[in-house]
């Protein structure tokens, strides 16, 4: 039961520590906050450029910018620093690197696996909600969020679950 507690503790301290930095710091330090928002512009750039070619091959025209996507004759997303999944990765390799045992190798190979799949999935999205706002002229319904994050959180704990129980697995309440 020590490994549990130890796990869940570092897992707590690790996620109060980004939203920390997130919620406080990178709006209260100005310095701090160019280096944090420069955490999130390679992430928004990849999503972009990566949406726009899937739609590009799919025969859709794209007008992108910076952090805003659209297919011509709609209004298109607006994509904020929550969007881009960095906070997912974040979470997703904190309880991949916190729990007990297993294997450093694995965990090298695991968690940028993981970070690619979540990266898709933010794609996905992206491109569903743009192909949904061309067809019906519905621009990010509440529900088509919701319905994301809740996808979104059923695939990392199933990527969780296939690190605990395939990859690694070492059990923690024996």
């Amino acid at each position: 039961m020590d490994l549990l507690k130890k796990f869940a503790f570092r897992v707590f301290l690790a996620i109060f520590i980004y939203l920390l930095i997130d919620n406080y710091l990178a709006a209260m330090i100005p310095g701090f906050s160019k280096l944090w928002n420069f955490v999130f512009h390679v992430p928004l750039l990849l999503l972009v450029k990566t949406s726009t070619f899937v739609l590009t091959a799919m025969g859709y025209e794209v007008i992108a910018n910076y952090n805003r996507i659209a297919i011509a004759g709609t209004d298109g997303v607006f994509i904020n620093n929550a969007a881009i999944g960095v906070g997912l990765a974040y979470c997703f390799t904190v309880l991949i690197l916190f729990y007990p045992g297993g294997d450093k190798k694995k965990k090298i190979w695991f968690i940028p696996l993981g970070i690619f799949v979540i990266f898709i999935a933010s794609v996905t999205r992206l491109v569903i909600l743009l192909i949904n706002d061309k067809s019906e002229g519905i621009l990010l319904k509440q529900t088509d969020h919701d319905n994301f994050n809740i996808a979104v959180y059923m695939l990392i704990f199933l990527l969780w679950l296939l690190w605990t129980r395939v990859v690694n697995k070492i059990k923690l309440l024996e």
